[in-house]
């Protein structure tokens, strides 16, 4: 409900802890709430890359590959 207070939120966590995978999606999804689309599409491919040099089998992987499929399909990719 308040974008602009999760992505506050995100600033300071990714100031304290740069690497931290976590915080992407409560970004995306402020991003994509404030209907700031091409900002959702650069943090999606920042994700999809820092999923790419964690291989592993971790829950932000389905999440990641879910909401870009659910963006792309809205957005009539």
């Amino acid at each position: 409900m308040h974008h602009d207070k999760a992505l506050e939120d995100v600033a300071k966590i990714d100031e304290l802890e740069p690497n931290h995978i976590n915080a992407m999606e409560p970004k995306i999804l402020a991003l994509i709430g404030l209907e700031r689309f091409d900002d959702v599409e650069v943090a999606m491919n920042e994700l999809g890359r820092r999923l790419d040099e964690n291989r592993g089998d971790k829950p932000e992987t389905g999440w990641f590959c879910t909401t870009i499929s659910i963006f792309a399909w809205e957005h009539g990719d």
